[in-house]
């Protein structure tokens, strides 16, 4: 299943610019993207096989230990050649796919952790709940999935938010465009997929999900 706004999401547009975007974490939805990543990649043990689901420019994948063997996968063509460049000395293989249709395109094939960052706030709610049960099933037993994205904790606070930044438009509209993670809902989807969750809060918008398989 190919999710419905993977074009639009497509960020060739954004490639070049992206890692001086994120250096700027006096911005709201910046705030708390290098903590966010150093808590991610401390969370993946040493040599572990790793799937990166929206790899972007190959910030997260710099934030894994360097002996990780890691798949690499987006959807937009100019990141992947950036992380290439940029991750020329590590173990990685990649892959252009949407993240939800890479499962169904790519072999049957289990990893140590599953990771991904700001990302997965491009599907919808609905979407999220398949991905969940897909990345369940890619993940060797005892095996972990990591996620930093951009979230809120229930619907009431989305509504705070949405009136908070009402006057803040690229933030309003951010908010109105894309999905960030409900974190109430997101935690029993990822519950009723076989995990054990525990949530982090890096600011008011980033979180971090550390997604324990069971079996």
């Amino acid at each position: 299943m190919r999710s419905k706004n993977a074009d639009l999401f497509n960020h060739d547009g954004q490639a070049n610019d992206y890692d001086n975007d994120v250096i700027d974490e006096s911005h709201p939805i910046r705030a708390g993207y290098r903590e966010a990543l150093n808590w991610l990649g401390s969370l993946v043990p040493s040599g572990s096989s790793v799937l990166d689901l929206g790899s972007g420019t190959g910030n997260t994948i710099l934030a894994l230990p360097a002996d990780c063997r890691v798949m690499a996968v987006d959807i937009s063509d100019k990141m992947l050649a950036i992380a290439k460049s940029k991750l020329a000395s590590r173990n990685v293989e990649y892959i252009k796919s949407d993240l939800l249709e890479f499962f169904n395109l790519q072999p049957v094939r289990r990893y140590d952790a599953i990771v991904s960052s700001y990302a997965i706030h491009h599907l919808t709610d609905i979407e999220k709940e398949s991905l969940f049960s897909s990345i369940h099933s890619a993940i060797k037993p005892g095996g972990r999935a990591v996620f930093v994205d951009l979230m809120y904790p229930n619907a009431d606070q989305r509504q705070k938010l949405l009136e908070k930044y009402r006057n803040t438009p690229d933030v309003y509209e951010s908010f109105e465009e894309e999905f960030y993670w409900d974190l109430d809902l997101a935690i029993r989807q990822m519950t009723d997929s076989g995990f054990k969750v525990t949530a982090t809060q890096f600011s008011e918008l980033s979180f971090g999900i550390l997604a324990e398989c069971q079996t």
